[in-house]
């Protein structure tokens, strides 16, 4: 009787349960934390990318407007920007123009980037990020057609 006391009183005592608590909890933290700072240097590095195509697809419009090359404006300017750290230049794949009317140019810029993670969010160490920018003049103006390629 006196052994079976003795294991009752063990339960009874709840001092300690915080730590089991903070071991069982600290890897759940962590995780979300890991999360958090894949998801945001992911987002800083878009809005990067998007700064970018945005700033090359407006030169791509004031270029054409200004009767000069827009492919080689729209690359200049966008090589300004730094994505990770990295000027970014997009190709000429990746620098469209177009114009429907007479009175219409659209401009299009994708910028792309691998970005790597820190945690490996999805299974993967880097995550493909993707910018595009439309850029549409609807001013009259005169351009030379073979600025022009079909988007």
């Amino acid at each position: 009787m006196r052994l079976l006391f003795n294991i009752s009183t063990i339960f009874k005592n709840e001092k300690g349960i915080t730590a089991v608590y903070v071991a069982l909890l600290i890897p759940i933290f962590l995780g979300f934390a890991a999360l958090a700072i894949d998801v945001g240097f992911i987002k800083v590095t878009q809005n990067e990318l998007q700064n970018a195509a945005d700033a090359a697809a407006l030169e791509g419009v004031r270029a054409l407007i200004a009767a000069t090359d827009p492919k080689l404006a729209a690359q200049t300017v966008a090589s300004y920007n730094k994505v990770l750290l990295e000027y970014i230049i997009p190709d000429d794949d990746h620098v469209k123009f177009k114009q429907p009317d007479a009175n219409t140019v659209w401009v299009r810029v994708i910028a792309n980037r691998q970005i790597p993670t820190f945690f490996r969010i999805e299974n993967a160490n880097i995550y493909s990020a993707k910018a595009t920018a439309n850029k549409v003049s609807g001013r009259p103006m005169l351009i030379q057609q073979n600025f022009l390629d079909p988007l």
